[in-house]
């Protein structure tokens, strides 16, 4: 048997259909104007079509305000310092002849103190306490000065209290420091990076190298101190040659006298270098001790 609908209730069906278009379409556009009213309750658009436009302008720039990027300074140092910034020292005399550590400028202060709050302290230098590079060194009564050893590991010895020596700044090393520092009768020049002591001189007797000599001996005293166990190097004044007269076997320090100076000398492989105490004389005395390390 076959379903026929009834045609009073399709008319229904159909009427009630168009009633719910309505009523959802009259939702929409209520929610619409609540949402609106919502995001800008305090601010109603005038009837003026010009006040309208300019009021719509405003609300527009004001959404999409960005404030001004604020301006960052550049604090790394440039990488290549003007003459005007790193050139030596002339107009002062220093222990070392001809050697002139930089003239301290604006530059390099600002150097100095980026260096002093990023400095280490711990550096171990326990790897150059070997028998022949302890040789080389200056000591007083309560500190020792030791090439390739670390400065900042001696006590009472103010390390921040230093002048620029050398600089060099490189795009694949970075910054490359030399310090140096003369006070107390004695000059030294470390590595800053590494504490690492290259050179050290005096020309005052309170210092003496390991094996006791000191400014005001004798070039005998420095002599009977070395000859028993190093090779022995006398200056020929008529070839202008060094000429050996004891050789002991290596490893051990070479000795070299002339008239104005003895040296030792010695490689040192860890450091890939060579250590060097120069006993500067005048009629045969000790007027200045220079040790370094290269």
């Amino acid at each position: 048997m076959k379903k026929v609908k009834h045609p009073n209730l399709n008319g229904y069906y159909l009427y009630m259909k168009k009633n719910k278009i309505i009523i959802s379409i009259f939702c929409l556009v209520f929610f619409m104007i609540v949402s609106c009213n919502k995001n800008n309750p305090d601010k109603e658009m005038p009837n003026d079509p010009e006040v309208a436009e300019a009021s719509q302008s405003a609300l527009i720039n004001e959404e999409i305000e960005i404030p001004a990027p604020v301006e960052v300074k550049e604090t790394k140092p440039k990488l290549n310092p003007t003459e005007e910034d790193v050139y030596p020292d002339l107009d002062r005399t220093f222990l070392y002849k001809d050697w002139h550590p930089l003239k301290q400028t604006e530059y390099l202060k600002e150097v100095k103190k980026r260096l002093i709050n990023q400095k280490e302290d711990d550096i171990d230098d326990s790897l150059y306490d070997d028998e022949f590079t302890v040789e080389f060194s200056l000591h007083d009564e309560t500190r020792n000065f030791c090439i390739y050893h670390n400065i900042r590991n001696i006590e009472e010895y103010d390390t921040d209290d230093f002048e620029i020596y050398n600089y060099v700044n490189t795009r694949n090393w970075g910054e490359l420091v030399w310090c140096f520092q003369e006070i107390d009768s004695i000059s030294i020049e470390w590595v800053y990076s590494s504490g690492s002591i290259v050179k050290v001189g005096t020309e005052d007797p309170r210092y003496s190298t390991k094996r006791g000599i000191k400014v005001g001996d004798s070039a005998e005293k420095i002599m009977e101190a070395y000859e028993s166990d190093c090779t022995i190097k006398i200056k020929n004044y008529e070839t202008n040659k060094f000429e050996v007269v004891s050789e002991k076997e290596p490893p051990c320090m070479v000795l070299s006298k002339s008239n104005e100076c003895i040296s030792l000398n010695m490689g040192n492989a860890l450091a890939e270098g060579m250590m060097t105490i120069s006993y500067m004389l005048e009629d045969g005395v000790v007027t200045k001790i220079i040790i370094q390390g290269s």
